[in-house]
């Protein structure tokens, strides 16, 4: 049985090609006829010559367009061996760059010799012939030192919120000061206005005792003066308990202190000027609103207008103050629990660490 070969594509372009050269040799000579007998119809020999050479230089442009897509396709066809030859011999390449089937990378070789040599025996801590690896054995050194980092942390974190907490005091400081200057300005500022327009006064915080313990010994000339007093009352009253004793002493000191008495007594307080003042300035309105003119009395309503924004922006500030103040208190709150909570695991730790260390000693 013999195989036919299957025809390529080049062969089946050349077969159309070959099939088109024969349509258009017979319409060529169909044409030829045509003109031919035209020409023997047609009287003169100048007319036939004509028609000759039109039709000759027709079969040449033909038969030109012919030769140049042969052309092409020949290109094209040798273009595709060429591609084909070039991936034949790359595939040859790659090829002959395979390695056998028996052939081992030196490197993994290496790499499974050093394991199989450095690698050694590991077994289960629950087999019977299992041993702790000498750096991981633990010892009353490694105890000790594992206590010395713990409180080291303990030390470390403690001091920080301390240094927080101190913080906090003197930003509350600063607070209380601000709040002062602001309230003294808020007074002046309602001084100048009608006491039915007066709004409240935030109260101003003051520092607790216990929050400064080192200004404890330090002291002021007020400070002195507070403690003459207390001395001086703890000195008399046993005296007025046992009916004197001194004789003109006692009586020139009774008098020295009456006479103190009045003095503070007769001497005006600040809410007694502050008043007197508002009356004065009020009846001093009074007398004059009937004197002053238009533009005057525009003038003091501004100014009136004027200190009450001015004073409702102060009542906003301090609120604002002590509304930033207790948002810094609840944030380090927060912190403080969060960091006695650590205190206690790390005291839980701190104990498991000192008898792991006891009983390695002991061992």
């Amino acid at each position: 049985m013999i195989l036919k070969r299957r025809p390529t594509r080049y062969d089946i372009f050349q077969k159309e090609e070959m099939s088109k050269e024969n349509r258009d040799s017979e319409s060529d000579l169909g044409a030829r006829s045509i003109v031919t007998a035209g020409a023997i119809a047609e009287p003169g020999f100048g007319a036939r010559k004509r028609g000759q050479q039109q039709m000759s230089q027709w079969a040449w442009k033909r038969s030109e367009g012919q030769v140049e897509r042969i052309r092409k396709v020949i290109e094209k066809a040798e273009k595709a061996k060429s591609k084909i030859s070039q991936r034949k011999r790359e595939w040859d390449e790659l090829y002959k760059t395979k390695p056998s089937e028996d052939y081992e990378d030196p490197q993994d070789v290496l790499a499974i010799k050093n394991a199989k040599e450095n690698m050694g025996d590991f077994k289960l801590k629950t087999a019977e012939d299992y041993t702790v690896p000498e750096h991981l054995r633990i010892n009353a050194e490694q105890k000790r030192n594992e206590l010395a980092m713990l409180e080291s942390i303990i030390h470390e974190q403690k001091s920080a919120m301390n240094r927080s907490i101190l913080e906090l005091r003197d930003f509350k400081v600063e607070t209380i000061e601000h709040m002062k200057s602001l309230a003294v300005e808020l007074k002046v500022i309602q001084s100048m206005l009608d006491p039915s327009k007066h709004l409240p006064i935030p109260e101003v915080p003051s520092m607790n005792p216990d929050e400064i313990p080192e200004r404890k010994f330090q002291y002021d000339n007020e400070t002195l003066q507070k403690f003459k007093r207390e001395q001086a009352k703890q000195v008399q009253a046993p005296r007025m308990v046992e009916g004197g004793g001194f004789g003109a002493f006692e009586g020139f000191g009774g008098q020295q202190q009456a006479a103190v008495k009045q003095a503070w007594s007769s001497r005006p307080s600040t809410t007694t000027t502050v008043r007197s003042y508002r009356a004065v300035s009020a009846r001093t309105l009074q007398v004059e609103d009937a004197e002053l003119s238009e533009l005057e009395k525009e003038m003091i309503r501004i100014e009136e207008i004027q200190n009450l924004y001015r004073q409702k922006k102060i009542i906003k500030q301090i609120n604002d103050l002590v509304i930033s103040f207790d948002a810094e208190l609840r944030l380090l709150r927060h912190n403080k629990l969060q960091l006695d909570v650590r205190m206690k695991m790390a005291d839980l730790r701190h104990v498991t660490l000192f008898r792991g260390a006891d009983a390695t000693e002991g061992i």
